[in-house]
């Protein structure tokens, strides 16, 4: 199955093309999911997640788990990250998926990771990466 966009040669057969939700995972804190989509073309994934976090992140390297898709070895992208109750001194905070992983870190500029700065509040994010 497939088809074929702009020709017919190989390069421009589309065989791959999903889309859904996924239930997320935190390494620290609890949560709850308001929205947690994705949509995968070929071999590039997409993601849109919406979660409200509550109780104490006791941890440095905060991270959302359950992405549905194991990223590519070396595919380490960034996307886009709103927060409520964010208290980093930061100049801009990024999502960052991890090389051969199923989840993202939180990273702020200047900093590795990130995850005591978020207070009680949401948390939104919009991230692309290559699947394995």
């Amino acid at each position: 199955g497939g088809v074929y966009l702009g020709g017919t040669g190989a390069a421009n057969k589309l065989d791959d093309y999903e889309s859904g939700t996924f239930t997320p995972t935190v390494n620290s804190g609890t949560f709850s999911t308001v929205y947690a989509r994705y949509t995968k073309v070929g071999a590039r994934v997409f993601i849109d997640c919406r979660i409200t976090l509550t109780g104490t992140r006791t941890t440095a390297a905060f991270h959302i788990g359950g992405l549905p898709f194991t990223s590519k070895v070396n595919n380490y992208t960034t996307g886009a990250v709103v927060a409520s109750n964010y208290t980093g001194g930061g100049e801009w905070l990024a999502a960052l998926s991890v090389s051969s992983a199923t989840f993202v870190v939180f990273q702020e500029q200047g900093s590795d990771a990130l995850g005591t700065e978020f207070g009680n509040g949401y948390l939104m994010f919009s991230l692309s990466y290559e699947a394995a």
